[in-house]
């Protein structure tokens, strides 16, 4: 989901964000939604994976499942993201929906996958990936209980 804006005493509305602040705000929301693993020390300006969270010109880049250094293009992509979002004036969810979806179908594609007999799931880190096969169990155990007398 859309991170919810946190309020501040100065802070602009949504529909008021300069065009220099679309990357603060990407950077505010890639921080967000993982585990304390992805906060930036203000010192560093760094997470605990060593990874900032906009791209460093010349700098050689660490990464890992969960948290890379954005490229200057993927970066760029993130702020007309970000700026479409704000624009969006309320219907943020179908467009996160749509973005969602596309990248679904780009992987699908990518992968040689029919979008119809298989199922992409966007995590933010491996560690949320692995409660996926959780879930479909839990799921299945509470749809189909077993059954007494069934000779298991």
């Amino acid at each position: 989901a859309i991170p919810e804006a946190e309020e501040e005493e100065d802070s602009q509305a949504p529909a008021e964000l300069a065009a220099n602040d679309e990357a603060e705000l990407l950077q505010k929301w890639l921080g967000q939604g993982g585990d304390d693993r992805l906060a930036i020390n203000p010192k560093t300006g760094m997470n605990k994976y060593n990874t900032p969270l906009a791209p460093v010109e010349g700098a050689i880049r660490r990464s890992s499942c969960t948290s890379n250094v954005p490229s200057k293009f993927a970066f760029d992509q993130g702020k007309r993201t970000v700026r479409m979002l704000v624009d969006a004036s309320g219907d943020q969810k179908t467009i996160y929906t749509n973005l969602a979806r596309k990248i679904r179908m780009h992987l699908c594609s990518v992968w040689g996958y029919r979008p119809d007999s298989s199922a992409i799931n966007l995590c933010p880190s491996g560690t949320d990936a692995e409660f996926i096969p959780l879930l479909l169990a839990l799921g299945r155990a509470i749809t189909n209980p077993p059954q007494e007398g069934a000779g298991g």
